[in-house]
C-alpha cells in the first residue's frame, strides 16, 4: 500500500488543492475517473462560455441598429466555433496533464476510488492511504421531497 501526505478525489477544483500541497513538499495522489479538469473544464463552464461568446456577438450585431450601427451577419461558421471550443478545452487539459506528469510530488490515478477502511482507498487494483483526504468530486443539486414545495415554485 502506497502512503501519501494527501489524497484528492476529483481533478477539477481538487487540482488547486493538489498543486498547492505539492508546492509545499507534500506527496499527493489525485483520483479521478475521466479526463483531468473535471466538469468545469471538460463539459461545463469553460466550453459553455467559449460557445456562448459568438452567440453574444450575434445578438450584439443584431441589436446594434438601435444605437445607429448598421451591420449584418453574412455567415456563422459553426465548425470553427466548435473547433475553438475544443481547442480551448484540450489546451487546458493538456496543460494539466503536462503539469501532473512533470510533478514528482503528484500521482494521478485515472480510475474510480472507493474507501475500504479509514484513510484508505482502493484505486484500481491498488490501495493508497493518507492522513488527509479531500473529496472534491463535484456535486449535483438535490431537491428534498418536501410536501408542497413543488407548488411553491
Amino acid at each position: 500500500m502506497e502512503k501519501f501526505d494527501l489524497v484528492v478525489i476529483g481533478s477539477g477544483a481538487g487540482m488547486n488543492v493538489a498543486a498547492d500541497a505539492a508546492s509545499h513538499g507534500m506527496r499527493v495522489a489525485v483520483v479521478d475517473k475521466g479526463p483531468l479538469g473535471g466538469t468545469r473544464l471538460n463539459r461545463g463552464c469553460i466550453p459553455s462560455k467559449v460557445m456562448l461568446y459568438p452567440a453574444d456577438l450575434i445578438r450584439t450585431i443584431e441589436s446594434a441598429s438601435a444605437i445607429g450601427i448598421h451591420a449584418k451577419i453574412e455567415e456563422t461558421d459553426y465548425r470553427l466555433i466548435m473547433k475553438r471550443v475544443w481547442d480551448t478545452v484540450l489546451e487546458g487539459r493538456h496543460e494539466m496533464e503536462h503539469g501532473v506528469e512533470h510533478s514528482p510530488d503528484i500521482r494521478f490515478y485515472n480510475t474510480d476510488g472507493s474507501f475500504v477502511s479509514d484513510y484508505t482507498l482502493k484505486v484500481g487494483r491498488e490501495k493508497i492511504t493518507a492522513e488527509r483526504i479531500v473529496i472534491a468530486s463535484g456535486a449535483r443539486p438535490f431537491i428534498p421531497p418536501i410536501e408542497g414545495l413543488e407548488a411553491a415554485g
